[in-house]
């Protein structure tokens, strides 16, 4: 995402930091909500340390995973639910950074709707101090 993204200063202010190609708002950027696109072409340009793929009914990840460049990706990219990925909530916020500690820590577990309800908890007791 870009710094237009609602997500983008919350991520950064938690200490994650992207490429200069995601950083930058470009005008197609724009037309896509803040998300910058990629392309097989421009994927090696992003020089991510970890790619998430968004899964969900919407979201089809077989559209990277099916590349061929998606070899050399293997042990780089993880697999997201794509719905809490893109929501703008205070809790969705609080899901990406949760999965991104995990990233960090290398204890990453895909989370989705039947993680919700734990993960709502965990949220709920964080905010309640």
């Amino acid at each position: 995402m870009d710094a237009g993204n609602s997500l983008y200063g919350v991520i950064a202010e938690a200490g994650f930091d992207q490429p200069e190609l995601q950083t930058s708002a470009t005008a197609e950027g724009a037309k896509h909500g803040g998300w910058v696109p990629f392309s097989p072409e421009t994927l090696p340009n992003h020089g991510a340390d970890i790619i998430a793929i968004m899964s969900s009914p919407q979201y089809e990840p077989k559209g990277i995973t099916g590349l061929l460049l998606f070899g050399s990706l293997q042990g780089r990219s993880v697999e997201v639910d794509g719905d809490f990925w893109s929501g703008g909530s205070l809790f969705h916020a609080y899901w990406v950074l949760s999965d991104l500690r995990g990233f960090l820590n290398d204890d990453y577990e895909p989370g989705g709707t039947a993680e919700a309800g734990e993960r709502w908890s965990a949220f709920t007791t964080m905010i309640e101090g």
